[in-house]
Order: structure tokens, then C-alpha cells, then sequence
């Protein structure tokens, strides 16, 4: 019982914090791209894309290992720290000095390049954090890491809100500047949380680093596929813009669906960050209750994500302007990329619980090798999409979001052959049909609507029908919590 404890405690904890985050993150994208305007919005996510490209080689994939790891014996965690940290922080140095000089040389205009130079300060900082934050999650102490999580978001967030109305148009580099001080709090929480065990380091052999990147080596590649996948898009549409300018404008129009919807990642995310140790340790030791597990987790985000992706794909103009503050002559053509990535949202969410799986199921070289032809179907839909709708809708944004659109269809398919067999039913194809006739009032009502309070109105009165048919056609039942709970543990006599 005191495992089941534990892993409730720590999801409904996440998930707290997830929520609280997103709402922070979410008020931010509200008011930033009225501060800064299309022009800095994109500046601030072509710089944001450029430096992740460059922190996709932070780590080199050892952060699911750590975690993994300090599951399974949490006395290593001093050993493991200490091998991370010399790994980390001169490869982050290196990478950060490389991402400032790339900058430059490609003459990006002079706020990119200061941003780009705040970024990578930060990411070397961030790389210590995120050993830190391993150390906690493969020690199951997630509402420890919630809390830091939280602190961080809060003051990031109540630092850009002051910048707004203390300034009304803030410097897009002060948005920046807000971030790399932020890290570094960060880092003080991190550092008192593990004082003990930082007593405990020492300077570890060169086999033991050897082995922690050996071992990393497939979650490197899959992490490098979801950071060029996710972040690369801005990039390449400022670099292949006829100019620089159309190039930051079409990254503004781009990254206001992606951070909205980014942010509506949250559920998943968290879900996979909390079930990720415990599934470890319940897979060796009761596999058809680690099946129930996943099937669960998977019909359950079926069910929380068409009512979020619908209006979004069928009703974009309305969520963005009628329901949402933003104004049309500024983000209009953020329209058609909302609604294409709205359909992409169910699959990003499947493919979050469905990697778990193959994670905790040892398949890490199976998700290596679909994301490497994933990465190169990426590259080539960018670089073929992204110039063709620029020169036929002058809107790069849109070949972007079909990109990733179709590339995300090839991982769920991928991802569901791969999966050992048994592992799925047709209980998901079961809750999906389910949940798309319980969502049928919440699509008529969202096209009948009309202003803001119609819109608010249909979205209320659509989810709560939303729910009552969920639970009348049985996607969801009062016993779900417990069904969850007694399929990750195998209670004790």
C-alpha cells in the first residue's frame, strides 16, 4: 500500500504542478506576443529553436539513465551525480560557446545574438540542474523536484509580467535575461536539496563516464530527434526566408500555436515523468499488471485530449480571436498552423505514453532507429514544405506544421508495431470512438458560437457534456482512480 501511496501522492502532485505551470506559461503567451509584438514573438522563438538545436547534445542522453538507475539503487546516487556532473559541464561549455559563434557568424541580427548569448549561459547552468532533477525523480522524491519545478516557473513568470507592465514593450533580450537569472535560483535550490550528497562526490574513473554515454547513447539519439523535431522548425523558417525579416515575422505566426499548444502538453508529460521509475522497478516484477498499467494510462489520455484538440482544429479562428485576446491583424496567419497542429495533438500525446512503454519495456534502440528515419523524414518534409508554402501562402508556419503532422502519424504507427505484443487492445480504438460521439455536442456548439462570452459559454457547457457522455458511454467510470492504481501495484498480503 505504501508504493500505491506513493505513486498517487507523486501523480496528483505532478500534475498539480503541471497544471499550475501551464496556467503560468499560458497568461504569459497571452500577453508577450502583445508586448513584444509578431516581429520580437518571432525573434524570441527563432532564438529559442536555435539554442535547442544546439542543447539536444547536453547530457548526451544519460538523463533517462540516471534516473533508471538511481530507481533501481538509489545508493549509487553520489556515484552517478558525480560522473553526470564531469560529463555535463564541459560539454555544456562547449556547446554554449559553439551555439554563440554559429550566431554570429550567420549574421543574425543583433537581438538574436544577444539572446542567443543569454541562452547559452543558461543551458550551462541548466545542464547541472537537470542531473539534479534525475537524482530526484530516480529517487521517487517528485514532489521535492515539483516544488523547485514550480518556484522556477513562478518567478520566471512573475519576472516577464513585471517587464510588461512596468515597460508595456519590453526589450526582447530582457525576456531573456529574466530566464538566465532564473536558473541560476534554480541551481541554489538544487544545490541545498543535495548538500549531503554533494559532500559525498568525488572525481570519477574515465570508465564509469565511458559507460554512462554508452548507455545514454540510444536516448541521445531519440533526444536528439525530439529537439530537432520540436525546435527546429522556427529555424529553418529564418533561415530560408528570402530575408530576415519575413523570416523572424513567419516564426512569430509559427510559434504562437506552438508554445500554446506546447504548453498543453502538460498532462502527458507528466504522466510519463511520474510513471517512468515506478514501471521500471513494475516490469520486473508483475508484467501483466505493468500492462494494465499502460493500457490505462493510454485510453486515459485518449480521453483528456479530443476535448482540448477539437476546437482547435475545427474552430481556430474562434479560439484565437474570439476566445483568446490575440488581434488578427498580427497573428492571422497563426490560423491554419493552430488547426493543423490541433489534429497533431492527439498524436503527440500518444506518442508521449507509447514511448514510455517501449522505455520501461528496454525497446530503446527500436525508438533510436524510428527516430532516425523519423529525423530524416522531418528534414526533408522542412525543407521541402516550408519553401512551398512560403511561396504560395507566404507562410512557412504551415509546411512546418504538416511536416511534423505527418511525421507524427509514421511514430504512432511506428511506436505501436514496436510495443510488445498483448501489451494493446482494442479497448483504445474502443475509448476513441467513444470519446469522438461524446464530443459531438461540444463541436456543434463551438461552430454556432460567436464572440468571446459564446465561445466561453459553448466550451463550458460542451465539456460538461462532454464528461456526463464520457461516463455514460463508459470511457470513464468512478473506478478508474483505483483500476490505475491497484495496475501499478502489486499490493502486499
Amino acid at each position: 500500500m505504501s508504493r500505491s501511496r506513493t505513486v498517487v501522492r507523486n501523480l496528483v502532485t505532478t500534475v498539480v504542478t503541471q497544471l499550475l505551470t501551464w496556467s503560468l506559461a499560458f497568461v504569459i503567451n497571452l500577453l508577450l506576443p502583445h508586448a513584444v509584438g509578431s516581429l520580437g514573438f518571432g525573434t524570441l522563438g527563432f532564438a529559442s529553436s536555435f539554442l535547442s538545436l544546439f542543447g539536444s547534445f547536453n547530457g548526451l542522453g544519460t538523463s533517462t539513465v540516471i534516473v533508471k538507475e538511481i530507481a533501481t539503487n538509489r545508493d549509487r546516487t553520489a556515484e552517478l551525480l558525480s560522473t553526470a556532473l564531469v560529463l555535463r559541464i564541459p560539454l555544456a561549455l562547449a556547446i554554449a560557446l559553439l551555439a554563440y559563434i554559429v550566431a554570429v557568424a550567420t549574421h543574425r541580427t543583433h537581438d538574436v545574438q544577444v539572446l542567443v548569448a543569454l541562452g547559452a549561459s543558461a543551458m550551462i547552468v541548466g545542464a547541472v540542474n537537470d542531473a539534479f532533477a534525475c537524482a530526484l525523480q530516480g529517487q521517487e522524491k517528485i514532489q521535492r523536484q515539483n516544488v523547485i519545478s514550480l518556484v522556477e516557473k513562478f518567478l520566471t513568470s512573475i519576472g516577464i509580467l513585471l517587464l510588461i507592465f512596468v515597460l508595456k514593450h519590453p526589450p526582447v533580450w530582457s525576456i531573456g535575461l529574466v530566464g538566465a537569472l532564473v536558473v541560476i535560483v534554480s541551481l541554489g535550490f538544487y544545490t541545498a536539496t543535495f548538500w549531503q550528497v554533494i559532500k559525498q562526490i568525488r572525481m570519477p574513473h574515465w570508465a564509469a563516464i565511458w559507460t554512462l554515454v554508452l548507455a545514454g547513447l540510444p536516448f541521445f539519439g531519440i533526444g536528439i530527434f525530439r529537439n530537432l523535431y520540436n525546435q527546429m522548425d522556427a529555424s529553418i523558417i529564418g533561415y530560408v526566408a528570402p530575408n530576415q525579416h519575413l523570416g523572424l515575422l513567419m516564426a512569430g505566426w509559427y510559434a504562437l500555436p506552438a508554445r500554446l499548444l506546447g504548453s498543453a502538453m502538460f498532462i502527458p508529460v507528466a504522466m510519463a515523468m511520474v510513471l517512468l521509475p515506478t514501471l521500471t522497478r513494475l516490469h520486473e516484477e508483475d508484467p501483466d499488471r505493468f500492462a494494465a498499467a499502460i493500457r490505462r494510462a493510454h485510453n486515459l489520455v485518449l480521453v483528456v485530449v479530443l476535448p482540448i484538440a477539437i476546437p482547435i482544429a475545427l474552430s481556430p479562428n474562434k479560439v484565437l480571436f474570439d476566445l483568446l485576446p490575440y488581434h488578427r491583424s498580427e497573428f492571422q496567419n497563426s490560423a491554419p498552423i493552430f488547426s493543423i497542429y490541433g489534429y497533431g495533438l492527439v498524436l503527440w500525446y500518444i506518442t508521449q505514453i507509447t514511448g514510455t512503454a517501449l522505455i520501461v519495456a528496454k525497446q530503446e534502440n527500436k525508438i533510436f532507429r524510428i527516430s532516425i528515419i523519423a529525423l530524416i523524414l522531418t528534414l526533408l518534409g522542412c525543407f521541402t514544405l516550408i519553401p512551398m508554402t512560403i511561396h504560395a501562402y507566404g507562410n512557412g508556419g504551415i509546411g512546418a506544421a504538416i511536416t511534423d503532422t505527418l511525421v507524427e502519424v509514421f511514430m504512432v504507427v511506428a511506436f505501436y508495431v514496436s510495443l510488445p505484443k498483448g501489451l494493446f487492445n482494442v479497448s483504445g480504438v474502443a475509448i476513441l470512438i467513444k470519446s469522438i460521439l461524446a464530443a459531438l455536442p461540444l463541436i456543434l456548439l463551438m461552430f454556432e458560437a460567436h464572440g468571446r462570452l459564446e465561445c466561453v459559454l459553448a466550451l463550458v457547457i460542451g465539456y460538461v457534456a462532454y464528461g456526463l457522455l464520457c461516463l455514460l458511454f463508459g470511457s470513464v467510470n468512478k473506478d478508474d482512480v483505483d483500476t490505475f492504481k491497484d495496475a501499478l501495484v502489486k499490493r502486499k498480503s
